[in-house]
């Protein structure tokens, strides 16, 4: 009985966690809503959009110090000549600069090199639309062959901090994508969960709807089969029967047995003193 009764108060805390006016309600969207936000943020950490280093690191092993180390000579010149006006960032998203022109794959081959209008130009993107890939080392340094003989100690220091970027760009984002993946099939299982749980809570409110109708047809106080079906008189007519044929026919019965007792002693002593007054009698 137990049983049953926790498997209705279950059913009851269920329905309250379905029921969008109670205060317990638990909204599936929710889940689906967070785990597209994990994956959103995820995807700006692989594009760059997102710092992904501590700040408190001040030296080149920060991958956006080494950035702004690689801008000195690719635009500020560094303390060297430079024969370019190009701000890398890792993400176009990035370039918030309105006085500066976003590089586009699309606009123009990416090996020319401005000399008056400063171009902000995503590690993203690609060196030309028709490309097959982001940009590559190789495709980087075209940009800056023209300057290596006559801006040879800018074009080295751009050369050695585009490898580096690049290399610790292709690691971040394969790093990245690996988790949005795992996310990406996290948000399929709980969109597959959710369905099924709709399917579940379609069978869950049928099953409460059949045992109330049936809890109804027994308990309603007007038409309910306990009300309906009054056994008192029979009740009432079994115990009188248990009381005569049980209680009282016992008792009767053991009284008979006393009674059967006493007599058969009484008639023993009656023979023996019968047998005595013979023997006596038989003397004189």
């Amino acid at each position: 009985m137990g049983t049953v009764t926790n498997l209705f108060t279950n059913i009851g805390t269920y329905l309250d966690y379905a029921n969008k006016s109670s205060q317990n309600y638990v909204n599936t969207s929710n889940s689906t809503k967070k785990i597209s936000d994990w994956m959103t943020t995820i995807n700006n950490y692989k594009l760059g959009v997102y710092v992904d280093c501590s700040p408190t690191v001040t030296s080149d092993d920060n991958p956006n110090h080494a950035i702004a180390s690689l801008n000195l000579y690719t635009y500020q010149g560094g303390g060297v000549a430079t024969g370019s006006k190009d701000v890398w960032v890792w993400d176009k998203q990035n370039c918030t600069d309105g006085t500066q022109i976003t590089y586009n794959s699309t606009a123009a081959l990416g090996t020319t090199l401005s000399t008056t209008n400063v171009t902000c130009i995503s590690f993203n993107e690609k060196i030309q639309s028709s490309s097959s890939h982001i940009w590559s080392y190789n495709d980087f340094i075209q940009r800056y062959v023209q300057i290596r003989n006559t801006y040879s100690d800018a074009y080295d220091k751009i050369s050695y901090y585009g490898q580096t970027l690049i290399a610790f760009r292709d690691s971040r984002i394969n790093l990245f994508q690996a988790i949005y993946d795992d996310l990406s099939s996290l948000l399929q299982n709980n969109n597959n969960f959710n369905t099924q749980l709709v399917n579940f809570n379609g069978r869950v409110n049928q099953f409460y709807d059949a045992v109330s109708t049936l809890n109804n047809l027994v308990m309603n106080s007007l038409t309910g089969l306990v009300v309906t079906s009054n056994c008192h008189t029979l009740g009432d007519k079994l115990w009188f029967t248990y009381n005569v044929y049980c209680i009282n026919f016992m008792a009767q019965v053991t009284k008979l047995a006393l009674c059967s007792v006493v007599m058969l002693v009484l008639m023993l002593l009656g023979v023996i003193a019968g047998s005595r007054f013979g023997m006596m009698y038989a003397e004189v």
